[in-house]
């Protein structure tokens, strides 16, 4: 049993995993007052200018699927990042995927709920049925307060559907009230101005 209180397989990084995982560690930039003023912004779109790295990325978040006791049916990418990294986990992995974002860029009958992030208040949408009766990971790329999985994991059981989980790229705990449940990252960053590590916690 993980810090979280899900069960883990045991899948522990090789030394080959580990090699990667440091080197996309160093391509992930830190940037100041963006969006707005006050917030420190990471960013990891710079793995993408590589397709090894990125190759990197996606086994690193494939191996995250593996923590879970309860397979997915479905994947769940948030807009707009998730969309970068749960298309070729669901290739990769033999897994359906379907897409949470804005409700004016989703047709016909769909389910709506609001979003708080740090940014300020959102919605979000999913098409109707398609994560009915269905196990759903959701997909996002930074782990932040929380506000946007939540609205998903509303979103699959407005639906029907049964939210096993999150995995991203980078957990930030320091803007978290309470830890976030059946959440796996890749990195973790302990406050705004810390280095990120290697999510010990998430790979045991």
């Amino acid at each position: 049993m993980n810090e979280s209180g899900t069960k883990s397989n045991g899948v522990k990084m090789s030394e080959y995993q580990r090699y990667w995982v440091e080197l996309l560690k160093d391509k992930i930039k830190r940037i100041d007052n963006f969006p707005k003023q006050g917030i420190k912004f990471f960013d990891w779109l710079p793995i993408l200018a590589n397709w090894q790295n990125f190759g990197s990325l996606i086994s690193a978040l494939a191996n995250q699927i593996e923590k879970f006791e309860t397979k997915p049916d479905v994947l769940v990418a948030v807009e707009a990042r998730g969309f970068l990294l749960a298309a070729p986990l669901a290739l990769r992995m033999g897994k359906n995927v379907i897409v949470a974002r804005r409700p004016n860029k989703l047709p016909g009958s769909i389910i709506i709920r609001t979003q708080k992030t740090e940014y300020g208040q959102d919605e979000l949408a999913i098409q109707r049925g398609y994560v009915t009766h269905k196990n759903a990971l959701v997909i996002d790329d930074v782990i932040a307060t929380g506000g946007t999985y939540e609205c998903v994991k509303e979103l699959i059981e407005a639906d029907h559907g049964e939210c096993i989980g999150l995995i991203g790229i980078l957990e930030l705990p320091y803007c978290q009230t309470n830890p976030i449940e059946n959440c796996h990252t890749i990195f973790k960053a302990e406050t705004p101005d810390s280095k990120l590590k290697i999510n010990e916690n998430k790979h045991t």
